[in-house]
């Protein structure tokens, strides 16, 4: 099995062309079908969270004192007002991030545990060998 070299700059879905994901796991294209979008929706969603933290200073991990118009949040002995939209968008992106994780590892586990992902090498066991 051959695995096509990698680049840093190139995008994630040209590193995995071959059946081989870079850290060594054959996966089917169900894996792919299935793996591949959660981790761009995850992905996408902590840029986003970045640079909106950079740009309110909001992390959307504390909860805001309800003020006219907007929410009053501390975030690191600051006080810091944002509005409605900004605070919301801010806790709904830290439910996709901490779903979005949850997500990736039932996933990884259920793909394993039906043989489309499985681990190449030495150690690795054949799909039909009980666990």
């Amino acid at each position: 099995m051959q695995v096509l070299p990698c680049m840093p700059i190139l995008p994630l879905a040209t590193c995995m062309i071959s059946k081989e994901i870079i850290t060594g796991e054959i996966t089917s294209r169900r894996a792919k079908r299935v793996l591949y979008p959660i981790i761009a929706v995850y992905l996408i969603n902590f840029v986003v969270i970045v640079i909106r933290l950079q740009i309110t200073g909001y992390s959307g991990i504390t909860v805001g004192t309800p003020q006219p118009g907007g929410y009053s949040v501390v975030e690191h002995g600051h006080a810091i007002y944002v509005t409605t939209g900004q605070y919301w968008l801010g806790r709904i992106q830290m439910l996709i991030l901490i779903v979005g994780m949850l997500a990736w590892f039932v996933a990884r586990a259920h793909l394993f545990r039906t043989g489309d992902l499985r681990r190449a090498g030495k150690d690795a066991r054949p799909t039909n060998e009980p666990l």
